[in-house]
């Protein structure tokens, strides 16, 4: 079993990626892509709701690399973070960047 694990560290040192993984070197290639865009959504006070979610989808499905900016009255009730991260777990999709009150993220 040891020779098992190892071959499966080689291989993914190698350059193989897992299946939904980014790597660092593709994250960095769509953060420079993102600078390009403009925000396709804006979430405000309503915060995320199953209407953002299926809006999102539809960008996401469209174009696979998306920016999202989240407006001050978001913020009253809800973390940065952790709806960066609750978009991604509906949607499917990868963080690619968060800096301040915008998120970018990508979907294959």
């Amino acid at each position: 079993m040891m020779t098992n694990k190892m071959t499966t560290n080689k291989k993914t040192m190698e350059g193989e990626i897992e299946k939904g993984a980014l790597s660092p070197q593709q994250k960095k290639v769509l953060r420079a892509k993102a600078r390009l865009i403009e925000p396709v959504l804006r979430i405000g006070k309503k915060g995320i709701t199953q209407n953002v979610l299926k809006e999102l989808d539809g960008h996401l499905k469209n174009r696979k690399l998306i920016k999202i900016k989240l407006v001050k009255g978001f913020f009253e009730d809800n973390d940065r973070r952790s709806a960066a991260q609750e978009i991604a777990k509906h949607t499917g999709a990868e963080i690619v960047d968060q800096i301040g009150f915008v998120i970018v993220l990508f979907r294959k």
